[in-house]
Formats: structure tokens, C-alpha cells, sequence
């Protein structure tokens, strides 16, 4: 979800197909990594501005991803391997 509070609006990045659970700002908040909850798990780098979809990483994490960290050209995910 992207906030505008001088128009108080907001806008949702609609592009994953599961739960979306943690998100990393890259390139000074003009786009975002973003990580979802599935089997299988993709990352989606996404344009904050116009909420398109850039690129999709498909992981090999198993069942989710619970965290990502970025610095300048590198991002890191960290992935679930159980669920119980």
C-alpha cells in the first residue's frame, strides 16, 4: 500500500497471487522488493510511482519468504523451510 498525504489517497500493488509478508525499499523509495507467503515464493521488484511490476524472482525457498534486505545492487531473502 503507497500513502499520498497531501491527497490523503492511497494505492495497492496488486501484482502478487498470495500474502505478501515483508517488503524492502530500494532505489531512494521509487521501488520496492516485495516477498510473499506460498509454496514456492516469488519476489516482486515493483515501481512505488505507477504500482507495475518490474521483474519477478522466482526463489528457492520452500514454503515463504519472512524476510528481504537490500544494498545497492544486492537483495538478500530469507525463506521458510517448515511449516507446522
Amino acid at each position: 500500500m503507497i500513502y499520498n498525504p497531501a491527497l490523503n489517497t492511497q494505492a495497492f500493488y496488486r501484482g502478487h497471487k498470495f500474502r505478501v509478508t515483508c517488503l524492502v525499499l530500494l532505489d531512494k523509495n521509487e521501488r520496492v522488493a516485495s516477498g510473499e507467503a506460498a509454496y514456492r515464493p516469488t519476489i516482486h521488484i515493483w515501481n512505488t510511482n505507477t504500482l507495475e511490476t518490474e521483474r519477478i524472482i522466482s526463489t528457492g525457498h520452500r514454503w515463504g519468504i519472512v524476510e528481504l534486505a537490500a544494498k545497492e545492487n544486492t537483495l538478500v531473502s530469507w525463506g521458510l523451510r517448515y511449516i507446522r
